[in-house]
C-alpha cells in the first residue's frame, strides 16, 4: 500500500500503557488480518515497561506509534487517535485482545452493505492471561434488539472488538474522558440519543482476555458509578428534564445489577422509563415484536399490582383498627 497517495479504508487504533506482557500476541493478530487496507495506529501513553521497543521492533510500515508526551489517559489518547486517523472506519483493540483473522474483513464488509449502521460489533471469546478458552460470549444481534439491550442498562457492544464509522463518531463529539472507564457506554448512548443503529455479527470475531491487571478489575466500581452517570444523563437529555438520581439507581439495581428485586414499589417507576425511553428512540422499521404493546401491559399490570397493594394495606389497617 502506497500511503502516500492511498488513504487506507480502516485505521486500527489501539491505546498502550505498560502493555509488554501481552502486547505481542496483539499486534500479531492486527498484522495478520485477512484484509490489509488499513493503518495499525498506536498511541502509547508514557508507558514505563518494554512496550515502545517491542512495538518499534515490528518492521511494518502499516504500524504508526505515536508516544505521548503527558500520560493524557485512554479517553484522549482514543481522541487524538480518531483526529489523527485516516480510515474510512475505525477498528478498535485493546493492548492485550486479540483479532481473529477474518474480523476487519467481514466487519468491514457489514458496514459496506448496511449503510444505516454506525457501529458494528461481534460476539466474543473469553481467554485467560496464558490465552486459554475460557467461555463465549453472545450480544444481541440485530439494531432493534442492541437498542433494547441498552435502554436496559447493559452494554450492547464490546469496546475492543468493534469497527466504526471515523465520520459518525466525530459528529457525536467522539469520547467523553469525563465517563472513563464507561467511555464506551456513553458514546453508544450518544449514538443512539443522536438515532444512529449499531449491531453485532453473531461470530466470535474476538478474544477478550481476562486477567486481574486490566482496568474493568481494577476500576470495576468506578466503571459502574460512570455507567450509571452516563445513563441518568443520557435519559434527562431526551426528557428534557430531571429525573431523580435515586430513580435510575433504582432502575439499575433491578435491570442490570440484580441488587433488588421487581416489586410493587419500584416496578412503575422501571416501567415508566422503560416507556419514555421507547417512545424519544429510534427503532427499525424492520421491528415486528410489539414491543410497546409489550410494555403497555407490563405497566397496566403494574398498575393492578399498586391497586392490590394499596387494598391489602387498606383491609389490615381496617381489621386491625376494628
Amino acid at each position: 500500500m502506497d500511503s502516500l497517495h492511498h488513504a487506507p479504508k480502516v485505521t486500527v487504533l489501539m491505546t498502550v500503557f505498560n502493555g509488554s506482557k501481552y502486547i505481542r500476541d496483539t499486534i500479531d493478530s492486527v498484522l495478520s488480518q485477512t484484509f490489509v487496507d488499513f493503518e495499525f495506529m498506536i498511541i502509547d501513553d508514557c508507558s514505563i515497561d518494554d512496550s515502545i521497543e517491542m512495538i518499534k521492533s515490528y518492521n511494518d510500515n502499516r504500524i504508526q506509534l505515536i508516544e505521548n508526551k503527558n500520560n493524557i489517559g485512554q479517553s484522549a489518547s482514543l481522541n487524538l487517535g480518531l483526529k489523527l486517523a485516516k480510515g474510512e472506519y475505525i477498528a478498535r483493540i485493546d493492548q492485550d485482545d486479540i483479532c481473529m483473522a477474518c474480523r476487519i474483513e467481514k466487519q468491514v464488509k457489514f458496514l459496506n452493505s448496511n449503510l444505516e449502521v454506525a457501529v458494528v460489533g461481534s460476539y466474543y471469546t473469553y481467554i485467560d492471561s496464558d490465552g486459554n478458552l475460557l467461555g463465549y460470549k453472545k450480544l444481541p444481534v440485530n439494531s432493534d434488539s442492541n437498542l433494547l439491550y441498552i435502554i436496559t442498562g447493559h452494554n450492547p457492544l464490546i469496546h475492543p472488538g468493534v469497527l466504526f464509522r471515523k465520520k459518525v463518531i466525530e459528529e457525536v463529539g467522539g469520547y467523553n474522558e469525563e465517563y472513563m472507564p464507561s467511555e464506551d457506554i456513553d458514546l453508544w448512548l450518544r449514538l443512539y440519543q443522536n438515532g444512529y443503529n449499531c449491531d453485532n455479527i453473531p461470530e466470535h470475531l474476538t478474544c477478550i482476555r481476562k486477567h486481574l491487571d486490566q482496568s474493568s478489575v481494577k476500576q470495576y466500581n468506578k466503571q459502574n458509578n460512570k455507567h450509571l452517570l452516563a445513563f441518568y444523563n443520557f435519559y434527562n437529555e431526551l426528557n428534557k428534564n430531571s429525573i431523580n438520581y435515586d430513580k435510575i439507581e433504582q432502575y439499575f439495581n433491578v435491570l442490570v445489577w440484580y441488587t433488588e428485586k421487581v416489586n410493587p414499589n419500584n416496578i412503575g417507576n422501571i416501567v415508566a422509563i422503560l416507556l419514555n425511553l421507547f417512545r424519544k428512540l429510534k427503532w427499525s422499521d424492520k421491528s415486528n415484536n410489539n414491543i410497546f404493546l409489550y410494555f403497555r401491559i407490563f405497566q397496566l399490570f403494574g398498575l393492578v399490582l399498586l391497586i392490590m397493594k394499596s387494598n391489602i394495606i387498606s383491609v389490615m389497617r381496617n381489621n386491625h383498627n376494628s
